[in-house]
């Protein structure tokens, strides 16, 4: 292993507390010595900092979108029971008091908790 490889991997060892994988690590190593930053200058930690933050920072939209699709597949019956007793409820929140609205919703809420609660067993 080259200077420069044992600097890209002392780094990232430092960023992530993890020992890198060695593609990564040979990736870096052949970057920097591709646009003649040595291992002693100071661009040279920032290059591989910011390389690792990108890759980091690109995988979150996609972490994201996973989180929310499992969300919504595991909680869909409580969804739809939410969107009934709201469709439901409708008319009756239109023509009663402000006060009655209140506890019109109230009550939707606390059966939306225990149908997502009884979902959970």
């Amino acid at each position: 292993m080259t200077e420069r490889q044992n600097e890209v991997r002392r780094i990232l060892t430092k960023l992530t507390g993890n020992e890198p994988d060695n593609t990564k690590v040979a990736m870096m190593a052949h970057i920097t010595q591709e646009v003649e930053v040595a291992p002693g200058n100071p661009l040279f930690p920032l290059m591989v900092a910011l390389d690792h933050y990108l890759d980091s920072y690109e995988s979150i939209p996609d972490a994201i979108k996973e989180t929310a699709t499992f969300i919504l597949r595991e909680h869909e019956n409580t969804f739809s029971v939410g969107d009934e007793l709201i469709d439901e409820r409708k008319p009756a929140r239109k023509s009663a008091p402000k006060e009655s609205r209140g506890r019109l919703m109230h009550a939707a809420n606390s059966k939306i908790r225990s149908t997502h609660r009884a979902a959970q067993r």
